[in-house]
Parts: structure tokens; C-alpha cells; sequence
């Protein structure tokens, strides 16, 4: 037996949650999507990746600096803001080729200060000591260890 198409609602208003049910005649109505027995359950949003604005890196945002040109003001800088973003690796390398070729102010469209590079070195040298400071733990010696 075919079964009609379902019919999608449109949502009344952007605050309403509509769009998460749709009209099924044979179980008599609206129906969310997450209890339809047609429907696969619902799946986990996806990462976010980015890519670094110098060595063209992909990777999760988690793992670059962001740095932001604010909208209405055009003021550039880190972390927090609305407008237009650039991610940067946080590798001494591409730090180095963005300084000098400029690739924030390119992608950002906006001049970058040197008062922000020298923020972003700090950053680079602190998070160089910290990973220092792990690996200061002792390792374990498997030179004594017997082979059969």
C-alpha cells in the first residue's frame, strides 16, 4: 500500500519549535520528529573545523587562535566579538609567515598591530611552558626490562 507524503508544517514564528514535528495521517497528527518510526533518530551536531589563515591547516576550531575583526567599529582583535574571523595555528611557524606576509590583514581586511603579534607571541611562549612543565615527569626505563 503507497502512503501519502508527509506533509511538512512551516514554522509561525522563529521562536515557535514547529519545525521539529510533522503531519503524519496514519498516526493521527503532529508528531515530533524524534518518536517517528520512519524517521532515523536524531544525530549529534557535527565538529566545527576551521582553517588556519597562514599554513592552511584544517582542524578543529579548538585548536587555533581566533582573531576578529569587530563589526561596527572595525577594531581588530582576540578571542571575543562579532564580525569577520580569521583562525591562526598556535605554532611558532605560521605566527612568523603571518607576521611577515601580512595574512591576517588580508583575510581580516583590516590592519593588524603589532601590539596583537606581540600578544599572540606571549601567548605562543606560555603555552611552550606549559607543555614544558608536562613533560618534566619522569619516564619509565624500559631499558631494564628482560626480552624472552
Amino acid at each position: 500500500m503507497k502512503q501519502p507524503p508527509r506533509k511538512k508544517l512551516k514554522p509561525q514564528s522563529k521562536n515557535c519549535d514547529i519545525h521539529s514535528y510533522f503531519l503524519d495521517g496514519r498516526l493521527g497528527g503532529l508528531v515530533p520528529y524524534s518518536h517517528s518510526p520512519t524517521l532515523p533518530p536524531l544525530t549529534p551536531m557535527k565538529p566545527n573545523y576551521r582553517c588556519c589563515a597562514s599554513c592552511r591547516k584544517i582542524a578543529l576550531k579548538e585548536a587555533f587562535w581566533r582573531v576578529v575583526r569587530v563589526y561596527p567599529s572595525h577594531q581588530v582583535q582576540l578571542d571575543r566579538g562579532l564580525g569577520r574571523s580569521a583562525y591562526l595555528c598556535q605554532e611558532a611557524e605560521c605566527l612568523k609567515a603571518a607576521q611577515k606576509k601580512n595574512r591576517l590583514g588580508r583575510s581580516l581586511k583590516a590592519p593588524v598591530s603589532n601590539e596583537l603579534y606581540q600578544t599572540l607571541w606571549q601567548r605562543l611562549a606560555t603555552s611552550d611552558l606549559t607543555s614544558d612543565c608536562g613533560s618534566t615527569l619522569p619516564k619509565s626505563d624500559n631499558s631494564s626490562a628482560s626480552t624472552v
